[in-house]
């Protein structure tokens, strides 16, 4: 419980200051990430199968935020 408060305060906090140094729009698509950056890691790490549609959708992803943040 600790190690989950202690994680999504930092979130919050880091969420704070990347939404006054990019702007919101940036910041909503760095945030709106991380599930599919997580799903990547969990990958990595723990040797989980990944899917053809996790995989599309990250690419997705990662198109959108490069877009917003040009």
């Amino acid at each position: 419980m600790v190690l989950g408060v202690g994680s999504y305060g930092v979130s919050v906090v880091l969420d704070a200051y990347t939404l006054r140094l990019v702007g919101a729009a940036r910041e909503a698509a760095y945030f709106a990430s991380a599930p599919f950056m997580d799903a990547l890691a969990s990958t990595v790490i723990f040797g989980s199968d990944i899917s053809s549609y996790a995989i599309a959708a990250m690419v997705v992803m990662a198109i959108s935020v490069c877009a917003v943040a040009a």
